[in-house]
Parts: structure tokens; C-alpha cells; sequence
């Protein structure tokens, strides 16, 4: 059963673990590191299973991920960004965007990320469209009825046979598996 943690409480740190992963107010906000992997990492042969624990958490109490886990673990590859507008009479209202998370959006530190996959060709060989298998992240990012417009939006776009224009990723994933045929 899912508990509440009392922030003010005091708590053991687990043997072997290691610095914060980042420094300064980012590490406030990082995730600590285990033998040099995110705390939560069940290693192969773990008695729970290899793998997130908080996704193993979500899966034993019959909850969506996006309960247990993090924002920054489950929202990938989704980004989801907030810009104010200001409008001509001086107000301003919130925009909100979703879309890929790229490498980009990480900044100039991003460089590093070897395990960012969402640009590669082997990341877009779904055969579902994305709408639907991220429906969990989408729900969570837009809302039920955000992401029930969202569906019937995309519905509507493949009942009717229009073209999409897909990914370049996606498109290059095509083409090598056409070559393989």
C-alpha cells in the first residue's frame, strides 16, 4: 500500500550510496545515485525484479507509473513547456505546449547523454501511434479531457486516410526495415 512520507522525518541513507546527482540547488532536486545508477534501480537478479522500483511500485498496487515515479522519469519522451504570453492590453495568459523532448531541450549539458534515444531511427518502429502508446503520460501531462480531444483529433486525421507526415526518425526506421525484407 501506498504511504505518505512525512518530509520532516528523518531517514537512513542506504549503505554505498553516493553523492547527490548534481550540485549546488540542482542536487536539492536530483535523484541520489546508488553504485553510480539512480537509487531506485533494481539491479539484474533483485528479488523484486530487475528494473525501476517505483514502476515495479505502481505495477503491485495496480496504479499508473505516473503516481510513483517522478515527473522527469516518466514525462520522457514527452516534453511539456510553459511560456508566458503577453498580449496586447498588457495581461498575460499561460501557453502550453507538448511535444518530443530532444536532445536540444536539455541545453548546453546535455551532450553527455548517451542513453537519449528518442532521435534514432530504432526508437520509431511502433506500430501504434504515439498518442496511444503514451496515452498514461498524455493523460497525465493534458488532463482526461485534454487528451480525450487529443484522441479523437488523431481518430479522426486516420479515419480519414490523410496523410501524416512522420518523424525523420520514424521514416529512416521504414526504410531499414524495408531493406531487411
Amino acid at each position: 500500500m501506498l504511504e505518505e512520507v512525512d518530509e520532516d522525518e528523518e531517514t537512513d541513507e542506504p549503505e554505498g550510496a553516493d553523492e547527490p546527482a548534481g550540485t549546488g540547488a540542482e542536487a536539492e532536486r536530483a535523484t541520489r545515485l546508488l553504485d553510480g545508477a539512480c537509487i531506485f534501480l533494481n539491479r539484474p537478479g533483485f528479488p523484486g525484479g530487475a528494473g525501476c522500483a517505483l514502476h515495479h511500485l505502481a505495477a503491485r498496487e495496480g496504479v499508473p507509473f505516473t503516481l510513483t515515479k517522478p515527473d522527469v522519469c516518466w514525462q520522457l519522451p514527452i516534453r511539456r513547456l510553459f511560456r508566458e504570453v503577453e498580449r496586447g492590453d498588457a495581461t498575460t495568459y499561460t501557453e502550453v505546449s507538448i511535444g518530443e523532448y530532444v536532445r536540444s531541450g536539455w541545453g548546453a549539458g546535455g551532450h553527455e547523454l548517451n542513453w537519449y534515444c528518442t532521435s534514432t531511427p530504432a526508437a520509431h518502429r511502433a506500430t501504434e501511434p504515439v498518442y496511444r502508446t503514451l496515452a498514461t503520460e498524455l493523460t497525465a501531462l493534458m488532463g482526461p479531457a485534454g487528451y480525450a480531444q487529443l484522441a479523437r483529433h488523431c481518430a479522426e486525421i486516420e479515419a480519414a486516410a490523410l496523410p501524416l507526415v512522420g518523424h525523420p526518425a520514424t521514416r529512416a526506421a521504414q526504410d531499414l526495415l524495408s531493406h531487411r525484407s
